[in-house]
């Protein structure tokens, strides 16, 4: 990465202004922890032995590198870089939302700027509005950057667990051991499940479908109608209100978000069929 010129930046570099502040940084890291607490609900949830920890050490570092780059007048190099992208990516493993992870960021940008003016004596003005415009631009830099490699580790964890999921759906439907896929996703296997489509007439199978139903029933809140087809049947057959199950994914398969698995998370396939499902009920209830 191409180091900007200082004399961009406002033509102050090094002040005595800086120095000052930049020896109150293990303080200011504190400060920004309690900060955290107090305007972060995630953070509040935090053990307090991984906030002094590892949280303030991050703390300490990115406010270190702050301070290096306001001094210098310059922008930040890829290697400089290299930390804070590897703090997001461990962030987006440990399932920490992205909002808390940038305005972690912003926070610690504005408890940095407001140092600097509390700091400020008065013959400093020019210091002070030189650091204003750092500030923004380290804040611009960094939080583009944590957001890039946050998501991009995302979408390396749930493609690794899509394919767990249907590697162990694989296993399971081929009766074929599945203990190690299960450990791999954190997932525990019932001691025993029921594959409808695949449902004979077997007195344990009809059982089995039986206390399918009442779990269903009991810890869903809704009634659940296997429609089977008999093993004597052969060749096409109608069977009894399948229709309506066939026509609802018709109906989702018109809209284009829906056609194809495009969405990175479950929870926006999910919202994308209320919402295909709330404008049909609508044109239902008031037709054009």
């Amino acid at each position: 990465m191409t180091r900007h010129n200082p004399e961009h930046n406002g033509g102050v570099t090094d002040h005595p202004l800086y120095q000052r502040v930049e020896r109150t940084v293990p303080r200011l890291a504190r400060k920004m922890i309690e900060t955290f607490v107090a305007e972060i609900p995630l953070y509040g949830l935090l053990p307090r032995e991984q906030l002094e920890g590892e949280i303030l050490s991050i703390t300490e570092e990115n406010l270190r590198l702050f301070f290096r780059t306001l001094r210098s007048g310059e922008s930040l190099t890829s290697a400089e870089l290299g930390d804070v992208r590897l703090s997001a990516a461990r962030r987006a493993e440990e399932r920490v939302p992205l909002d808390a992870v940038l305005t972690a960021y912003h926070v610690g940008a504005r408890i940095g700027w407001e140092a600097l003016v509390e700091g400020a004596e008065p013959e400093e003005t020019d210091a002070v509005i030189a650091a204003g415009a750092r500030v923004l631009s380290y804040a611009q830099q960094v939080t583009a950057e944590v957001a890039a490699a946050y998501l991009e580790e995302q979408q390396t964890i749930y493609g690794e667990e899509r394919d767990a999921r249907r590697a162990l759906a694989s296993a399971l439907l081929a009766g074929e051991p599945a203990d190690s896929l299960a450990a791999r996703l954190g997932v525990t296997i019932a001691p025993a499940y029921v594959d409808i489509s695949r449902r004979g007439s077997q007195p344990a199978a009809v059982v089995a479908t039986i206390q399918l139903v009442e779990w269903v029933r009991t810890h869903c809140w809704f009634r659940l109608q296997p429609v089977l087809r008999s093993e004597s049947q052969k060749g096409f057959v109608v069977l009894p209100r399948r229709w309506i199950v066939e026509r609802t994914w018709a109906w989702l398969n018109q809209y284009r978000r829906l056609s194809k698995d495009y969405e990175v998370l479950p929870v926006s396939s999910e919202a994308m069929i209320y919402i295909a499902m709330i404008r049909l009920m609508l044109r239902r209830l008031a037709p054009a």
